[in-house]
């Protein structure tokens, strides 16, 4: 339950998935609801809208009702509920943004809002109702307030999709019939139409949902348009539709109200999410904000926050974050630490835990950051690595092997260059012994910066790379689906790598931990990564008396402090892997070391004793 999606889990939906298509979604949805009642021997004598389904007894219906029961559990109300959801067509799922919102969630924001049986709640993309049956359930156990009169006085849904009001309608109907609840009709308040684009007359005092992630790419150019002009939140070029679904939710709130979504925790930090964390900082909205970092809480690459947020005058907001899944077990009970808005950068937020805010200014403001110091850079990317690459321990008479399509060519050494790719290497080792090179048709200019060479050029000084390359033009063409005009067909796609060589610092873009290897080679190029190049031939500090080796520095970025530091400033992808791209590595403060101590890290080995000596150093507090 408060686990990572099973394996178990995924499997049995794609079981469900199979039944679906082959029999489709209106004969799955009759045979679910045929099944529902059966297996919890429920009488409906009065009941309009369910009885309407269970009066089809086809042979079709008993077949697909006979294949469901192997994956389907009936016992389990919030269980049942997930398998409705599995009942969307796939060509929706993309412009819906719909994802199925785990019961503990579900259960977790009706708790954390829901204060009394007279409140009004509104779920503005309610899907099949997963929310609005756990506030229904809720205001059932908590206030004993019937299921029925829930549904009529209490609870407020609109959704997109025609079909997904209808289900949440026989969810709500199903629930009151499990609690013997019997009515030939209910009184929905939910409606058909797009909540971004229609007028709403009623306030609630509670909004809560899972609103839909859609970027901005698979939107439609007139919903573009219109969105563009009717949110604030969705100014900049690049955004996703949940980000309108806030301002939304605070224009349906009663001036006491409050809101509650689960969203993507991209907004943070995105560029795209800049109008948004204005539009939530600069009117006070936050409240509180449970960050689940890079958990995968969906069944989705996906990584998400839960934020409640209020119409109050404020100067803070509270901030806590999941790291493990083992910790989603003590949801309710979190310690969390203050943020106040005044300190909020709206570029960028950054949200921290206390004592994590405390460790990492004492971090940041040691000696001078990483960034001013040295030159972090990009390397290059040729969008086909495969048809560049050569294995470098093939040389023979002045010339590399390649295979290309079942032929072996020729390619002369002159054409190439060493080149780590970043990803390949754990240890240092690994990056020692490397022997890749890449095919590397530039040559120094002038101004001693390297440009491409012309291709009549080419074919006179590498006449047999040349042969090699014509024969891969076709493939090279499709890089960018042809879309980009390059200098020539053979350049590389990026070259901001090209013009930096001598020794460096390698990082993966991702890793689980720091991985900053040391590269002799002057010459060799680098990609799927980042550089980190002294300034200085000598010194590591422009105009400073220390002098520091990049072995050293090595030491300190491989250093338990720095893998504190990235994983709690950084953006992770799911498994906890966090990003060392440059604007999340150059604020990292390298300080002023004694003679003594630079002597001390360029002798000492053990990890566990120099990272011990740093986070004193640092002044780290536990």
């Amino acid at each position: 339950m408060y686990t990572k999606v099973s394996n178990k889990n995924c499997l049995m939906n794609k079981n469900i998935e199979k039944i679906i298509e082959k029999y489709g979604e209106k004969v799955i949805e009759r045979a679910l609801v045929q099944l529902f009642i059966e297996e919890n021997n429920i009488s409906v004598k009065k009941n309009i809208l369910i009885r309407s389904l269970l009066e089809n007894k086809s042979d079709i219906i008993f077949t697909a009702k006979e294949e469901l029961k192997k994956y389907v559990t009936t016992e389990n109300f919030t269980d049942f509920v997930n398998i409705f959801e599995l009942l969307i067509p796939k060509k929706d799922k993309k412009i819906n943004g719909a994802f199925f919102t785990p019961n503990f969630i579900t259960r977790y924001i009706t708790s954390e809002t829901i204060k009394s049986e007279k409140q009004s709640i509104c779920d503005p993309s309610c899907g099949c109702g997963a929310f609005l049956i756990e506030a229904a359930n809720y205001i059932h156990d908590n206030f004993g307030k019937s299921i029925i009169k829930t549904i009529e006085e209490n609870l407020f849904g609109a959704d997109l999709a025609e079909y997904s009001v209808n289900r949440a309608k026989i969810l709500l109907t199903l629930l009151a019939l499990k609690n013997k609840e019997d009515e030939s009709q209910i009184k929905f308040n939910l409606s058909v139409f797009d909540s971004l684009s229609s007028e709403w007359n009623k306030k609630f005092d509670i909004v809560i949902g899972n609103p839909p992630y859609v970027k901005f790419q698979d939107l439609n150019l007139n919903l573009r348009k219109s969105l563009n002009s009717d949110w604030v939140t969705l100014k900049t070029g690049n955004y996703n539709l949940y980000f309108a679904f806030f301002e939304l939710g605070i224009n349906l709130l009663k001036e006491s109200g409050s809101l509650c979504y689960i969203t993507p925790n991209n907004y943070f930090t995105s560029l795209a999410g800049k109008p948004l964390r204005e539009y939530l900082s600069n009117n006070y909205l936050i409240n509180r904000i449970l960050d689940f970092n890079h958990l995968k809480i969906f069944n989705a690459q996906t990584y998400t926050c839960i934020t409640f947020l209020d119409k109050g005058k404020k100067d803070l907001f509270y901030y806590d974050r999941i790291d493990d899944y083992e910790d989603l077990k003590k949801i309710k009970n979190r310690n969390f630490s203050l943020i106040y808005f005044n300190n909020l950068n709206n570029k960028k937020w950054r949200l921290l835990k206390e004592v994590d805010q405390k460790n990492i200014q004492n971090i940041e403001t040691m000696g001078q950051k990483l960034g001013d110091i040295f030159d972090i850079r990009v390397g290059i990317a040729t969008c086909k690595d495969s048809v560049y690459f050569i294995d470098g321990e093939t040389l023979k008479d002045g010339f590399y092997f390649k295979t290309y399509n079942g032929k072996n060519f020729r390619i002369e050494h002159g054409a190439t260059k060493p080149i780590a790719k970043i990803s390949d290497f754990k240890i240092q080792n690994e990056l020692n012994n490397n022997s890749r090179r890449i095919i590397f048709p530039y040559s120094k200019n002038n101004n001693g910066k390297f440009e491409i060479i012309s291709e009549e050029k080419i074919k006179k000084l590498y006449p047999f790379c040349y042969e090699y390359l014509i024969t891969a033009k076709l493939e090279l063409q499709t890089r960018d689906k042809g879309n980009v005009e390059y200098p020539e067909w053979y350049a590389f796609a990026r070259t901001q790598g090209l013009n930096f060589f001598g020794e460096k610092l390698l990082t993966p873009t991702f890793s689980a931990e720091p991985r900053f290897l040391l590269e002799h080679k002057k010459e060799t190029l680098f990609c799927n990564g980042y550089a980190i190049y002294q300034k200085n031939k000598d010194d590591l500090f422009s105009g400073a008396n220390q002098k520091l080796s990049l072995n050293i520095l090595a030491k300190i970025l491989n250093s338990w402090v720095m893998d504190y530091y990235i994983k709690r400033t950084s953006v992770s992808i799911e498994g906890g892997y966090p990003c060392y791209q440059k604007n999340f590595i150059e604020l990292f403060g390298i300080p002023n070391f004694t003679d003594t101590e630079i002597q001390f890290l360029n002798n000492e080995t053990d990890k566990k004793t120099i990272d011990d000596f740093l986070i004193k150093k640092y002044d780290i507090i536990f």
